[in-house]
């Protein structure tokens, strides 16, 4: 875990809405490593999400250098393309992720037309393999969305996430629009996939208790500022008042 496969320098996100200047981010410096799983956390408006949509290249800084293996990102140049296939984006809701009108077969078989990854009987026997890690079997593939639960919904984007073959998934939120025991379920879950794939996860999350247990590394944000990145165990020794005040809404 000691090689960078991403990092931030001196990066600020501004928006502009009606005139008003919105600064989502201040000089964010960042260095995500393989193989670990990078927490992210804050209270809403923190500009946490803005950092996962930097990171997964569907958005491009105001300021500041994007770096992937090493190398600069530019976000006009054609070259972008294909590392954006290896930086997937796990949303928050599961449910807004589909089509009500698609069947889960459709939803899955989209990454492999897209990107022209292999023929259909192939695609087939690959999502397959996918579904078995994630928990699911070929039973819901002739069903519609509102027919499966929200749990077997994230599943089933974390098995078309996995097709791509990512090197760095980034999740937002991903357990929030779940039950606890299902959230416990899916961490669980993304924990043993990240060890399987060998995986580089980035965890957004609001909830300083989750993101201490499943990951390795928090970053804490506050109104678009870095106000530390720790090893995720050294949060309870940390004595700044907001991570004080994220430690007692835990409690």
């Amino acid at each position: 875990m000691d090689e960078p496969i991403f990092s931030l320098k001196d990066v600020s996100q501004v928006y502009i809405n009606n005139s008003e200047k919105n600064e989502a981010l201040k000089h964010v410096n960042l260095t995500i490593y393989h193989g670990e799983c990078l927490g992210i956390v804050g209270q809403s408006g923190c500009g946490k999400s803005t950092l996962g949509k930097i990171i997964s290249l569907i958005d491009k800084p105001t300021q500041g250098e994007v770096y992937y293996q090493g190398n600069k990102i530019q976000f006009s140049d054609r070259s972008i393309y294909p590392i954006r296939k290896e930086i997937q984006y796990i949303f928050q809701d599961p449910i807004s992720a589909f089509s009500p009108r698609k069947k889960i077969i459709k939803f899955l078989l989209e990454p492999y037309v897209n990107f022209k990854l292999c023929p259909k009987k192939e695609a087939l026997i690959q999502i397959e393999h996918y579904l078995k890690q994630v928990g699911l079997d070929q039973s819901c593939l002739n069903k519609y969305p509102h027919q499966l639960s929200g749990g077997q919904l994230q599943r089933i984007v974390i098995a078309r996430t996995l097709s791509l073959s990512p090197k760095l998934i980034v999740c937002d939120e991903m357990t929030s629009a779940l039950d606890v025991i299902v959230q416990d379920e899916i961490l669980t879950l993304m924990k043993k996939l990240q060890i399987e794939n060998q995986l580089t996860l980035v965890f957004i999350s609001h909830d300083l208790s989750i993101v201490q247990r499943f990951c390795d590394r928090t970053m804490v944000l506050f109104d678009g500022e870095q106000i530390e990145c720790l090893n995720s165990k050294d949060f309870t020794a940390s004595k700044h008042p907001y991570i004080e005040l994220l430690k007692d809404a835990i409690l």
